[in-house]
């Protein structure tokens, strides 16, 4: 059986006018009832077991599934930025350099520089390891670029521009 402790306590007048109220309208007008019931609630709010400690468990579950898919698509960004930044750094070897050339045109440069005499699409064929559509893309850019001229009459032969042309002739 519960034993009762009667307890003499002062509280504003304001304050006891709400206390009847709400035992009225929740307890049958018992003020004592209504403040061991108020002090039973406030006591599971401190110590957590209330149904407002369910709402925040629910919560920080939910905060925790958050901040875990958080950190995943973090790692996937940083892998994708990885990704993008090794592919430009390989796009930037195989396609560019300070000049603006890409490579293929860079290689078809060099080799019309170390050439005595103009040469015509099959001896850069031959000379270099590019396919004809890399080969056709590099010459076409380095030509309307001004980088190399067709130095042939009937036949195209491709030379530097700063390369004096001399008289070819298109059956060599």
């Amino acid at each position: 059986m519960t034993s009762f402790t009667r307890r003499k306590f002062t509280i504003p007048e304001q304050l006891d006018e709400r206390l009847v109220k709400l035992a009225n309208q929740h307890y049958q007008g018992n003020v004592s009832l209504c403040i061991r019931a108020a002090i039973e609630d406030h006591r599971s709010t401190l110590n957590g077991t209330g149904e407002d400690s369910l709402h925040i468990q629910r919560l920080t579950s939910q905060l925790e599934s958050t901040k875990s898919r958080q950190a995943e698509i973090h790692e996937l960004i940083e892998k994708l930025e990885r990704d993008i930044s090794s592919q430009n750094i390989e796009s930037t070897r195989q396609f560019a350099s300070e000049d603006g050339m890409t490579e293929p045109m860079r290689i078809v440069f060099n080799e019309l520089l170390s050439a005595d005499v103009g040469l015509r699409f099959a001896d850069l064929r031959e000379r270099l390891d590019l396919s004809a559509s890399e080969l056709q893309s590099a010459l076409g850019v380095l030509v309307d670029r001004g980088h190399v001229v067709n130095a042939g009459n009937s036949t195209p032969r491709f030379a530097p521009a700063t390369y004096r042309t001399r008289g070819f002739q298109d059956n060599d």
